[in-house]
Protein backbone atom coordinates (compact mmCIF):
# COMPACT_ATOMS: atom_id res chain seq x y z
CA UNK A 1 0.00 0.00 0.00
CA UNK A 2 1.28 3.77 -0.43
CA UNK A 3 1.21 6.63 1.84
CA UNK A 4 -1.47 8.61 -0.09
CA UNK A 5 -4.13 5.32 -0.32
CA UNK A 6 -3.12 4.62 3.85
CA UNK A 7 -4.19 8.32 4.63
CA UNK A 8 -7.55 7.64 2.44
CA UNK A 9 -8.71 4.64 4.04
CA UNK A 10 -8.08 6.40 7.80
CA UNK A 11 -9.67 9.20 6.72
CA UNK A 12 -13.16 7.18 5.45
CA UNK A 13 -12.87 5.15 8.98
CA UNK A 14 -12.18 8.83 11.15
CA UNK A 15 -13.81 11.42 8.95
CA UNK A 16 -14.66 13.81 11.90
CA UNK A 17 -11.17 14.03 13.04
CA UNK A 18 -8.61 17.20 11.53
CA UNK A 19 -6.19 15.72 9.03
CA UNK A 20 -3.38 15.78 11.42
CA UNK A 21 -4.78 13.41 13.60
CA UNK A 22 -5.78 11.16 10.80
CA UNK A 23 -1.58 11.17 9.65
CA UNK A 24 -0.91 9.99 13.12
CA UNK A 25 -3.04 7.40 12.96
CA UNK A 26 -2.01 6.67 9.36
CA UNK A 27 1.62 6.56 10.53
CA UNK A 28 1.18 3.62 12.79
CA UNK A 29 -0.52 1.45 10.00
CA UNK A 30 1.76 2.42 7.22
CA UNK A 31 4.97 0.61 6.68
CA UNK A 32 7.32 1.16 3.48
CA UNK A 33 7.08 -1.85 1.12
CA UNK A 34 11.09 -2.20 2.01
CA UNK A 35 10.68 -2.94 5.62
CA UNK A 36 7.76 -4.88 4.87
CA UNK A 37 9.54 -7.56 3.01
CA UNK A 38 12.42 -7.31 5.13
CA UNK A 39 10.00 -8.40 7.82
CA UNK A 40 8.82 -11.31 5.75
CA UNK A 41 12.07 -12.91 4.70
CA UNK A 42 13.48 -12.37 8.50
CA UNK A 43 10.14 -14.27 9.29
CA UNK A 44 10.78 -17.34 6.36
CA UNK A 45 14.44 -17.53 7.82
CA UNK A 46 13.57 -18.44 11.01
CA UNK A 47 11.28 -20.54 10.48
CA UNK A 48 14.01 -22.19 8.16
CA UNK A 49 16.30 -23.00 10.53
CA UNK A 50 13.59 -23.94 13.24
CA UNK A 51 12.84 -26.63 10.76
CA UNK A 52 16.40 -27.40 10.27
CA UNK A 53 17.07 -28.09 13.58
CA UNK A 54 13.90 -30.57 14.05
CA UNK A 55 15.43 -32.40 10.87
CA UNK A 56 18.48 -32.92 12.29
CA UNK A 57 17.45 -34.21 15.89
CA UNK A 58 16.33 -31.21 17.81
CA UNK A 59 17.89 -28.81 19.99
CA UNK A 60 21.29 -29.68 21.13
CA UNK A 61 21.67 -28.72 24.84
CA UNK A 62 24.90 -25.98 25.27
CA UNK A 63 28.16 -27.51 27.39
CA UNK A 64 28.13 -25.62 30.53
CA UNK A 65 31.89 -23.99 31.30
CA UNK A 66 33.34 -26.04 34.04
CA UNK A 67 34.18 -24.03 37.32
CA UNK A 68 37.75 -23.77 38.19
CA UNK A 69 38.63 -23.36 41.88
CA UNK A 70 41.29 -20.79 42.74
CA UNK A 71 44.29 -21.75 44.14
CA UNK A 72 45.37 -19.77 47.66
CA UNK A 73 46.11 -20.97 51.16
CA UNK A 74 44.37 -23.87 52.64
CA UNK A 75 42.34 -22.51 55.76
CA UNK A 76 43.31 -24.17 59.06
CA UNK A 77 39.95 -26.33 60.62
CA UNK A 78 38.40 -25.08 63.21
CA UNK A 79 39.58 -27.71 65.21
CA UNK A 80 42.67 -26.36 64.82
CA UNK A 81 41.83 -22.62 65.35
CA UNK A 82 40.29 -23.86 68.96
CA UNK A 83 42.85 -25.03 70.03
CA UNK A 84 45.60 -22.23 69.32
CA UNK A 85 42.85 -20.13 70.56
CA UNK A 86 42.64 -22.01 73.68
CA UNK A 87 46.23 -22.92 74.24
CA UNK A 88 46.99 -18.51 74.12
CA UNK A 89 44.25 -17.99 76.60
CA UNK A 90 45.55 -20.94 79.34
CA UNK A 91 49.41 -19.22 78.73
CA UNK A 92 47.69 -15.83 79.02
CA UNK A 93 46.11 -17.44 82.77
CA UNK A 94 49.70 -18.49 83.74
CA UNK A 95 51.67 -14.98 83.08
CA UNK A 96 48.55 -13.64 85.15
CA UNK A 97 49.68 -16.47 88.22
CA UNK A 98 53.31 -15.33 87.75
CA UNK A 99 53.06 -11.83 87.99
CA UNK A 100 50.66 -11.71 90.60
CA UNK A 101 53.29 -14.24 92.86
CA UNK A 102 55.76 -11.86 92.24
CA UNK A 103 54.17 -8.77 93.26
CA UNK A 104 53.26 -10.29 96.62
Amino acid sequence: MDWKDVVAKVRKENPGLMLKDHLKMASKIYKPAEKAVEGAVKAVKNVAKKTAKVLKGGKKGKKSKSHKKRKGKKSKSRKAKKSKSHKKSKSHKKRKGKKSKGRK
